[in-house]
């Protein structure tokens, strides 16, 4: 037989190694496994597998366990004739390692969808702004204001008492219509504390199937068994699954419309007792007035609570994967066909 040198990619040397034409049989020293595909369709015609649980499932690791790490050679040796010796050596694992570097599992076709309804208590603290004025000397809700100009003169730099110009209760009445009038002013649902929060999904399902798998082959040693019925110690395909999960609900805020929330009572303040506010009550020369003192709180150490629920739609929705610990190890046996009666020797030259 003649190699003739320098046979390009399009017009290459061709040898025929099957014995079924001309040139010789190869008999291999090895044997081929290929995977036609991984997926969730039905195994057999007449046999459906539920859609939507499968839904949940990806791919994180795909390979061949139990593999025979030595090769024995012995060349030409018939399969039918001569009673293959048991493998006694030791074994190796072959990760086919195709599976998405960057999401750490198998990409996959599906053409399902995710939608569903969220709801949740919320609460919402926010801080006030500026400056709440002293401007008369009653007390009540209607001696606060917002305006320098408004500012009461009073002639000593600290009340004397400090008692005289305080009403807890008015102050909180007041500082509600200010928190209430800033409206949703600087609302960021990150400031928002969810609980009680149930997403209730809508899955349109699908099967699926691994893309950049279908018939993969790969080249492994004969693998021979005490017991070929046994699947003990057989070459076996492993398969890593991953049951996702729905998204968690604090990573949906570009879902959420502060507009679905709805707000129920009045804002709360921490602490705002009558001690408290005399500690925080600050005095300063008064703008027109020589000689004379205004008082004001800075609101901007005041923080409000509200309290309300939502109810939101969400659309196209991705499942969870990478934050998923529901994650199953399956080991199938690799067997002759065919199945009955059971052969799990892996034969050179298959």
């Amino acid at each position: 037989c003649i190699i003739l040198p320098g046979k390009t990619e399009e017009d290459p040397n061709i040898a025929d190694l099957t014995g079924n034409g001309q040139g010789f049989e190869l008999d291999r020293t090895m044997a081929k496994v290929t995977l036609e595909n991984i997926s969730s369709y039905p195994r057999t015609e007449g046999d459906p597998t539920d859609n939507v649980e499968t839904s949940y499932i990806f791919i994180l690791k795909v390979g061949l366990v139990n593999v025979a790490q030595q090769y024995l050679w012995s060349p030409n040796r018939p399969q039918s004739s001569t009673v293959p010796p048991v493998y006694t050596g030791s074994y190796q694992e072959i990760d086919f390692l195709l599976e998405n570097s960057e999401t750490g599992y198998y990409d996959r076709t599906w053409d399902g969808s995710i939608t569903g309804n969220a709801t949740a208590d919320v609460a919402w603290s926010k801080y006030g702004s500026g400056r709440v004025y002293k401007i008369k000397k009653a007390a009540g809700n209607g001696s606060y204001g917002i305006n320098e100009a408004d500012a009461y003169a009073y002639d000593n730099e600290i009340p004397n008492p400090i008692s005289s110009v305080i009403n807890s209760g008015n102050f909180i009445t007041y500082m509600n219509g200010i928190f209430n009038n800033l409206g949703t002013t600087g609302f960021n649902f990150s400031d928002v504390v969810f609980t009680n929060d149930t997403i209730i999904p809508t899955i349109t399902p699908a099967y699926w199937k691994l893309e950049d798998t279908e018939n993969i082959s790969y080249y492994v040693p004969e693998h021979i068994l005490a017991d070929n019925t046994s699947s003990e110690n057989a070459t076996e395909l492993h398969v890593k699954a991953v049951i996702a999960k729905l998204p968690d609900f604090n990573t949906l805020f570009d879902e959420f419309n502060v507009d679905n929330i709805v707000w129920t009572g009045d804002w709360k303040f921490p602490d705002l007792t009558d001690t408290y506010l005399q500690s925080q009550l600050k005095s300063a020369p008064h703008p027109t007035i020589a000689g004379k003192y205004m008082y004001y709180w800075d609101i901007s150490n005041f923080v409000g609570t509200r309290i309300g629920t939502i109810s939101q739609s969400l659309g196209n929705l991705d499942f969870d994967v990478t934050n998923s610990t529901n994650i199953k190890d399956c080991y199938l046996p690799i067997h002759n066909a065919p199945q009955n009666p059971a052969d799990y020797n892996i034969y050179r030259n298959h």
